[in-house]
């Protein structure tokens, strides 16, 4: 079973996600067990390690690069895949956090099933 965390503060990009993951996994049978965060700090402090993290970069308090250090220092090798509108921290998001992904917002269904995001 994949264990998938989503960390938005949007309510609508974490129901569009958790659709896309649902739509995704039945098309590939896969099994897997979804956990919804509206902060990257309710993520950190809920004690689940993740297999995938989709994590928005802006976010109220700490935001998603801050998010993805403490993840590698905490949660070692779950996956990361940054959810965002802005493509000002691509470069930091694949070169100090060594994510796996960057989706620009709105997630489209077909963005998803491009990069194989759930496929392991």
């Amino acid at each position: 079973m994949i264990k998938i965390a989503i960390c938005d503060d949007e309510k609508q990009d974490r129901e569009r996600l958790q659709e896309l993951v649902y739509e995704y996994a039945q098309k590939y049978e896969q099994t897997y067990k979804i956990e919804i965060f509206e902060s990257g700090e309710g993520y950190l402090n809920s004690g689940l390690v993740a297999d995938i993290l989709f994590l928005d970069i802006i976010m109220n308090n700490k935001d998603g690069i801050q998010i993805g250090e403490e993840v590698r220092k905490q949660k070692g090798n779950t996956i990361i895949i940054y959810t965002t509108n802005l493509n000002e921290k691509m470069a930091i998001a694949f070169n100090r956090i060594h994510s796996f992904g960057y989706l620009m917002k709105p997630i489209k269904s077909k963005d998803c099933d491009e990069r194989q995001t759930l496929h392991m």
